[in-house]
């Protein structure tokens, strides 16, 4: 199962990527607030970006369908680990009643099926480039905390 996750998530990560818009650090981009006001969108800025957290639990981005314009690398981004936790905390159910383990032999079991699945979307993630990005991507990460603390708690 674990050669299964890795080639899909690797696969689903390409396609993603095709996606991504591929706007590049010009002369003009800098971090002021007089460039938004002008009705110009830094690369650095927040921009639009910002609605992201409003659609984090959108469904996610199926990228051989998707016939729209390129996406900045946050949407991607909440696309593949919207994916990715819904998937983990499938399978991770799954191994806890199909093979009846319980807590650390169960991470354990885990940790077998989705470590290399892991290990690939870190790599795949570390080209992070502004401040911004990095900061909208954790606040992404910490809501998805969240909603699974209290999906957890919901399902006990």
């Amino acid at each position: 199962m674990a050669k299964v996750y890795f080639t899909y998530f690797k696969k689903y990560a390409t396609l993603l990527a095709k996606k991504q818009t591929t706007e590049v650090a010009g002369k003009d981009h800098v971090l002021t607030a007089t460039d938004e006001k002008k009705g110009k969108n830094p690369l650095f800025s927040l921009g639009t970006r910002l609605e992201l957290l409003n659609e984090l639990e959108a469904p996610a981005l199926v990228p051989h369908a998707y016939k729209g314009p390129p996406l900045p690398y946050e949407s991607l981004f909440r696309s593949l680990i919207f994916t990715l936790v819904d998937n983990a905390c499938r399978e991770y159910l799954f191994l806890g009643d199909f093979f009846l383990q319980k807590a650390k032999s169960l991470m354990e079991l885990f940790h077998q099926v989705f470590s290399k699945t892991l290990a690939n979307i870190l790599v795949r993630t570390a080209n992070l480039l502004s401040v911004s990005k990095c900061l909208l991507l954790f606040k992404v990460h910490r809501i998805f905390q969240f909603l699974d603390c209290d999906r957890r708690r919901h399902s006990i």
